[in-house]
């Protein structure tokens, strides 16, 4: 037996007594097995970096989104004011949480949502 400890990361040993019979395919038909796992691993890549990428572009997007926000219609604000908080819409304000908080319905809330308006506020 073998000392699963001394086996690599991401791989594993299979004891095959020595007198099994692996049936291989001819040398040619091994490369074409090959060349096809390689555009997998390639594709796969690609993907993933693909993925990498949606994703650092959808952490700016947010950052954007949270910072400096959109008007109705999906219009960026163009006017700011420096805040204690940083540079925010001038149309924003900044209070303190226990000043109380207010969630009102957006006009961007998908299917499923009551359409009916409402309004939660209160001292948090």
């Amino acid at each position: 037996t073998r000392d699963p400890a001394l086996t690599p990361p991401g791989r594993f040993v299979v004891l095959i007594p020595s007198s099994t019979v692996l049936p291989l395919p001819p040398l040619p038909e091994q490369k074409k097995i090959a060349a096809i796992l390689s555009s997998v691993d390639e594709a796969i890549a690609a993907t993933e970096a693909v993925i990498a990428q949606t994703r650092r572009v959808k952490e700016g997007l947010l950052q954007d989104l949270l910072t400096r926000g959109i008007r109705r219609g999906g219009r960026p604000h163009t006017r700011f004011k420096e805040t204690v908080i940083g540079e925010i819409p001038e149309a924003w304000e900044v209070l303190r949480v226990s000043q109380g908080l207010c969630v009102q319905r957006s006009p961007w809330q998908g299917v499923g949502i009551d359409p009916s308006p409402w309004r939660v506020c209160g001292k948090v």
